[in-house]
């Protein structure tokens, strides 16, 4: 870090370098990015390139956000490394500085076919990013997740797609039927819940469409 730094540089700096436990924690500071300087941002860019890999994506991040044509081979060769919410970042990235919508099926793949809840829960929060009739059925899919964030995400997302605050707790009637009520996997009933909460986001989101 230079001795001259700017404030908003050593913002950036804590953010994107250093501990990645509270870069998880508090989420990346964007807007120091933003607000540095043109001669700090090609500084900031050039630590980009020289850290950007697949276990620590928040240089990921940062190039998507600078929308760094410099960085789209090596996040092209990250797409057949990364998994998980790596691989949601990547693509992310790479969509934002090409303006490549089609990357959201990188992120599809991850919504349905991860293990891990957190990951699927990341895809489905970034899937918003991406207008498609294929994302909006995988989000559609993923309201049935037998975890309840990824499911709550989803909705979230779908909200925002069709013109809603993405806030389904605001819509109880359809919020009350994601929710399982009691500890462990969900039930049989549960996921027949969980298909009646799809039906009346279908019809909320018809209704919106034909009032117009």
């Amino acid at each position: 870090m230079p001795p001259e730094a700017s404030n908003n540089w050593r913002r950036f700096y804590d953010s994107f370098f250093g501990d990645p436990y509270w870069a998880w924690h508090d989420g990346l500071d964007i807007d120091a990015l933003h607000t540095l300087t043109p001669e700090e941002q090609k500084e900031a860019e050039k630590l980009f390139l020289e850290a950007v890999n697949e276990h620590d994506t928040r240089a990921a991040v940062g190039l998507g956000e600078m929308r760094s044509q410099k960085a789209v081979p090596r996040l092209k060769e990250l797409l057949d490394k990364a998994t998980g919410k790596e691989l949601v970042e990547v693509a992310v990235a790479l969509a934002r500085i090409e303006g490549d919508k089609s990357y959201a099926k990188y992120i599809i793949q991850v919504l349905k076919n991860n293990p891990f809840w957190y990951d699927r829960l990341w895809a489905a929060m970034h899937l918003r990013e991406f207008d498609s009739p294929e994302v909006v059925e995988a989000l559609f899919e993923a309201v049935k997740d037998p975890d309840y964030l990824v499911r709550n995400h989803a909705c979230d997302s779908l909200l925002y797609l069709h013109g809603f605050e993405p806030e389904i707790s605001s819509h109880q009637e359809i919020f009350k039927n994601i929710i399982t009520p009691h500890e462990g996997e969900p039930a049989e009933e549960d996921y027949k819940k969980y298909e009646t909460a799809v039906s009346q986001l279908r019809k909320m989101f018809r209704e919106k469409e034909n009032s117009k």
